[in-house]
């Protein structure tokens, strides 16, 4: 974890309608999303 940890610039965690939404952000720009329903 601590190796990809270094990549990750910052973590948007969203609660939306029953369901959690999470946005990785990348030192290369790029974004990837998770969901998670509750």
């Amino acid at each position: 974890m601590t190796a990809v940890a270094r990549f990750v610039v910052h973590v948007v965690v969203v609660a939306v309608d029953g369901a959690i939404l999470m946005k990785v952000t990348l030192i290369s720009g790029r974004s990837v999303w998770f969901r998670s329903s509750l």
